[in-house]
């Protein structure tokens, strides 16, 4: 069967790469369209692989490379990574600049200011047995005076003490041929750059001894990103609009590999089948990322998976139930996701317990901290023309709390002359067209508190996930369609483990405020700000190994010109 086929594949791969002890994906059996399918899954799977372990076994190797953007998008940018060796062992740098043969710029990435690390117990059993778990050193090391709109190249650079422990770099004696190992490059960078680039370097860095005589210095392959536009500005680099992704409960199956490449698609400009071939510049999900439910090798699996995109576009994040995962020892809840993302946050993140309730089917979490403020809970940047707002439904939202301060300091004092755009992103819809995830207390409690607020501000979109469908709505408020009111996207088929939602609330005829749903295709969705009036909506769904389809495209008008 394609299936078995596709498995023993994926093992084969996975096993050749030397920091894998089980496969980066979920094993949950969903039916292939064709063998194309699984050989996408397992060639996305192969870049990680490349990505994250090279040439080398060292432990000291920086692995899970993801970007974020800074406070100011168009002037900073965020790296992240992990590694298991020790600060006392390694040293860690990130060179960068414009120019991938001489990069201008280095920050030391400072054990003191840019790394974390946590613990979490997972009760595994109703025999109260227990799992601990530490995390490897994560840094989240921040490039900061950037140039706007532009192109940065980068890479992560090793030092160890006297070792010679290496990554993907050379050591001494090493010739400069050996760098050029095809198998070194991710296969995007050759998409992008083209194999010719290769001979550049080598012109660029040739010297008389065509050796690098540093031997305890390695360093990664090169990646590369793009700094946002100024406030204000429409236009990426290549003079087209801006392109954002909007995906919803990723997860780690290969239906989720295959929306991962195909968003990889789009941040190279690749073509697919009805789209425009305008590059994507940033990616926001709006929650449920690993599905690690507290198993906390999880999110080690993910962060691999997710390194071929994460690596080259800045993932902003908000958090959804399945980022929760209470430590059962410290009742703190969202620790993994406060710690493996890092957001332009307002302050540091709050912890404690409110008398708010939720909707929590998990014993374990019920019993857990239910504040969580500040820090990755929630947080806004501006993107060109945008203003976006992220938000944490899992978190008290009721009028005089913390994040509900927030969201109103926020909405009221964008200025909408030079953001005319206002987007929301959180897990829980307040509209929703699906029989899953109805009534539930932490969304009619938002639904209470933010709904005027996004009404009486203009709103333009709100983007949520939690229920796996996609549906897209005419502009409505309060259960009418009004013209002016926002428009409410659920973007949930990212590609999760628990599959489709099954059944619409009325399976014969939709809501009239539905503009277009749907339960069957696993894909993500596409906004192009195209002017301070119009912005071009598309839902992208997934297909085989090099097509993915737009099925459906939607013009938003900006309300606050109408």
């Amino acid at each position: 069967m394609k299936g078995t086929n596709f498995f023993c594949l994926v093992i084969i791969i996975l096993i050749s790469a030397s920091f894998v002890t089980s496969s980066l994906l979920d094993d949950t059996p969903v039916s292939l369209s064709n063998s194309a399918f699984a050989s996408a899954r397992s060639d996305y799977t192969e870049n990680a692989t490349k990505i994250t372990t090279g040439h080398s076994d060292s432990i000291c190797q920086p692995k899970q490379i993801h970007l974020a953007n800074g406070v100011e998008p168009w002037s900073s940018m965020i790296v992240s990574f992990s590694t298991s060796c020790q600060p006392e062992d390694a040293s860690f740098s990130i060179s960068y600049g414009f120019d991938p043969f001489y990069f201008d710029n280095s920050i030391h990435a400072d054990p003191d200011e840019h790394m974390t690390r946590y613990n979490h117990t997972q009760m595994i059993n109703e025999m109260h047995e227990y799992v601990f778990y530490q995390s490897d050193y994560i840094y989240h090391v921040p490039l900061e005076g950037l140039q706007d709109n532009r192109r940065y190249f980068y890479q992560i650079n090793l030092e160890t003490e006297g070792t010679g422990n290496r990554t993907d770099g050379l050591q001494n004696g090493d010739s400069l041929d050996s760098l050029f190992d095809e198998t070194r490059i991710p296969d995007s960078y050759h998409r992008v750059m083209g194999v010719s680039k290769m001979n550049n370097l080598r012109r660029h860095m040739t010297d008389e001894t065509s050796t690098i005589v540093h031997p305890s210095v390695t360093s990664t392959p090169f990646f590369h990103f793009t700094t946002a536009p100024i406030p204000g500005q429409s236009q990426n680099s290549d003079g087209d609009p801006i392109k954002i992704v909007v995906v919803g409960d990723l997860g780690q199956t290969y239906n989720s590999s295959m929306t991962m490449y195909h968003m990889l698609l789009e941040a190279e400009g690749h073509y697919v089948h009805g789209d425009d071939g305008v590059k994507a510049s940033l990616v926001m999900c709006a929650g449920d990322m690993s599905y690690a439910d507290s198993n906390q090798t999880r999110w080690d699996k993910w962060f691999d998976l997710i390194s071929p995109l994460g690596s080259r576009l800045p993932f902003m994040v908000a958090p959804g139930n399945h980022e929760e995962e209470c430590d059962v020892v410290t009742k703190e809840s969202f620790v993994a996701y406060e710690n493996r993302f890092a957001m332009p946050k307002v302050r540091n993140a709050e912890r404690g317990v409110t008398g708010v309730k939720r909707h929590l089917t998990d014993p374990v979490n019920r019993q857990c901290m239910n504040r969580y403020d500040y820090g990755n809970s929630y947080y806004a940047f501006t993107y060109g023309t945008a203003r976006i707002v992220m938000t944490n439904c899992f978190t008290n939202t009721t009028k005089g709390s913390f994040q509900y301060n927030f969201i109103l300091d926020e909405l009221q004092s964008v200025n909408r002359t030079v953001t005319p755009w206002l987007f929301v992103v959180t897990h829980c819809p307040i509209y929703n067209t699906f029989n899953a995830h109805q009534n539930e207390t932490q969304t009619l409690q938002m639904q209470e508190a933010l709904e005027p607020l996004f009404v009486k501000y203009r709103v333009n979109i709100v983007f949520a996930g939690h229920t796996h469908g996609y549906m897209i709505s005419k502009n409505v408020r309060f259960g009418f369609l009004d013209e002016k009111a926002p428009v409410y996207v659920i973007v949930g088929e990212g590609g999760n483990r628990e599959g489709h939602v099954k059944h619409y609330l009325n399976d014969e005829e939709a809501e009239e405020w539905v503009e277009i749903r749907d339960n069957k295709e696993f894909g993500f969705g596409t906004v192009e700000l195209l002017n301070k009036t119009h912005v071009k909506w598309k839902w992208i769904r997934n297909e085989d190994v090099d097509v993915a389809f737009v099925s459906h495209e939607y013009y938003i008008e900006n309300q606050v010109f109408l």
